[in-house]
């Protein structure tokens, strides 16, 4: 059984979708933290404590009263007006006006260190908070990655740069080509609605991949199309102890091996390397 954000370590498989949505462990787990209730924050609990004491002690003061007034033989609805009035003047209504101001004025300071506030009582809580423990994904990061330069033996291009785009539409620079087809191949990621234009590609997989894939697909060369054109024969997956990945394509009637990956584990294996124009052994 797999289950979602799950992390499969090594290979491939294909898998029999058999729940989705609110019906798979993760949904449940969700849903358990959205049902679950929310616990009050100190403040809270002292301004409910210090609730019910002024509240018993306003009763027991307008017992008294209205008892004390009857015992002089005094009118019952005037002693009830009176009592009911004293209640009313003694309940500090403006004690909940103050407290929203004062917190009000805290979220600002917090707001002002750059940190935002979505529920009001949150700023009292972060007020008496010393280690604040978070998943940077999605809160200090985009979790995503992008390729930013391209850098062979003979150039260093900068991904935003036209030149980049136009050397490829040209087949000017035959190493950044052959650099970016390697990546596009040599790639786990795959993409789930091919049919559509790139910037709406849902690609899964890692990160690195995916913004390789994306890389190929901003110059034209979409790894579905390149698959077609150069078709796969075998490959090696990769994996944390080898730390590359292998694949074999058929090109023009012969098989040749792509290799991406860690440069020492890659240079470990390789009995000759490319530098500018000399081939060294």
């Amino acid at each position: 059984m797999v289950y979602m954000e799950c992390v499969v370590e090594d290979g491939k498989g294909k898998a029999v979708v058999t729940a989705i949505g609110q019906n798979t462990e993760m949904g449940k787990v969700a849903m358990m933290v959205k049902e679950a209730r929310e616990e009050k924050t100190p403040l809270q609990k002292k301004l409910a404590h210090f609730s019910k004491i002024v509240g018993a002690l306003i009763a027991l003061i307008c017992i008294f009263i209205f008892l004390g007034g009857i015992l002089r033989e005094r009118a019952f609805l005037e002693m009830f007006t009176t009592s009911v009035a004293v209640a009313v003047a003694a309940i500090p209504e403006g004690l909940p006006v103050a407290m929203t101001v004062i917190l009000a004025l805290g979220m600002e300071r917090i707001l002002k260190r750059k940190g935002l506030v979505r529920k009001l009582v949150a700023a009292e809580t972060l007020g008496s908070t010393s280690i604040v423990a978070t998943d940077k994904t999605l809160t200090l990061t985009e979790g995503k990655m992008e390729v930013s330069e391209t850098i062979t033996f003979k150039s260093e291009i900068a991904v935003n740069e036209k030149k980049w785009q136009e050397i490829f539409k040209k087949k000017a620079d035959p190493d950044q080509i052959l650099l970016i087809t390697i990546a596009t191949l040599c790639n786990e990621a795959f993409i789930e609605n091919p049919q559509d234009l790139y910037p709406v590609w849902i690609i899964r997989g890692r990160l690195t991949d995916r913004a390789l894939v994306l890389a190929g697909a901003k110059v034209g060369l979409k790894k579905p199309e390149l698959e077609k054109k150069y078709p796969r024969i075998d490959e090696i997956p990769f994996n944390p102890i080898n730390k590359f990945i292998a694949n074999l394509h058929k090109i023009e009637n012969r098989n040749v091996l792509y290799v991406s990956g860690a440069p020492e584990k890659i240079l470990a294996i390789s009995s000759r390397f490319k530098l500018k124009e000399n081939r060294r052994s």
